[in-house]
């Protein structure tokens, strides 16, 4: 049982943003913590859309009756994988794979397609089918210049009818502004559209 959604009253040291503008940007290359939650538009080309139940049986044959009677392709992915023992999900009790706690915060995000990144590992992963094989993430976190970037899919921050959507934006939050959030993995270019 989750409390009521509450917006984390102070961010601590971590700028919370929809946009990697130019302020955003040097604030990462000075040093600071920067929470993102890309606005969908802009991230559309580079990412899947958020599906919980799982792709099952055969994703390139339903994928051809979907295009072939004008509907909607499902996403063809397969659920989530994390490490629940992670700092991150300190205030926010998961299991190592999808679970109902996850459904709403899925379903109203993205998974950013990573395949460029080699040697970035997902916080959460999503998992792709074989005929694709993207390495697929919903968070992940990394340096950029002299800062810390962690990236949500999900957009927490919009999600007020969901407690569950709060309670991972607020530990997120407490595992940014903690000693824990040290991202080894250095980038030189953001993976961004």
């Amino acid at each position: 049982m989750y409390p009521a959604y509450e917006e984390p009253a102070d961010p601590g040291e971590v700028l919370v943003t929809e946009s990697l503008d130019i302020a955003t940007v040097s604030f990462l290359e000075k040093g600071g913590s920067v929470l993102y939650f890309p606005r969908e538009a802009d991230v559309a080309s580079s990412s899947l859309p958020g599906l919980f139940p799982p792709d099952f049986w055969n994703y390139g044959m339903f994928r051809g009756i979907s295009l072939g009677a004008g509907k909607p392709v499902s996403p063809g992915t397969l659920g989530l994988l994390m490490d629940p023992d992670h700092l991150l999900f300190g205030s926010f009790p998961t299991d190592f794979h999808s679970n109902w706690q996850w459904f709403h915060i899925v379903k109203a995000g993205r998974a950013m397609i990573l395949d460029d990144y080699a040697g970035l590992e997902p916080l959460v992963w999503v998992i792709d089918n074989l005929e694709r094989n993207h390495k697929l993430g919903l968070i992940y976190e990394m340096r950029y210049g002299q800062g810390k970037l962690l990236v949500c899919m999900s957009p927490l921050q919009k999600m007020k009818n969901r407690p569950e959507a709060g309670c991972l934006y607020r530990s997120i939050l407490e595992y940014m502004n903690s000693a824990a959030f040290d991202p080894q993995y250095r980038c030189h270019t953001l993976p961004l559209p």
